[in-house]
């Protein structure tokens, strides 16, 4: 049996048909804000629908391009304020952000 010779992880994967992400956009990333920024992006329960304009193609795609210049978090600010078709500011970010955390 093919499925014995898979380690625990693996076979658990398999049997409950998990993927590995198309865009792992939280791996590497150890802020809470910043996983916080990226969620509200993409949408979650505080901002539902996320950010229009802001897929998690576009948000890979800002964070492959992201240079060590600033911190990440503040990068992905930047991203989503700029992006943002409802003109958010750092101020609405930052509410939307201790509203989860």
């Amino acid at each position: 049996n093919a499925i014995a010779c898979l380690g625990v992880d693996s076979q658990q994967r398999l049997m409950f048909g998990l993927l590995d992400a198309k865009f792992p956009l939280f791996e590497g990333l150890e802020g809470r804000r910043t996983r916080c920024l990226i969620s509200i992006a993409l949408g979650n329960d505080v901002l539902v629908g996320g950010v229009k304009g802001v897929g998690p193609t576009k948000m890979k795609k800002m964070m492959d391009s992201y240079k060590a210049d600033i911190p990440i978090q503040m990068h992905i600010e930047q991203f989503m304020v700029f992006e943002s078709k409802e003109k958010l500011t750092k101020e609405v970010l930052d509410v939307l952000v201790d509203a989860m955390v």
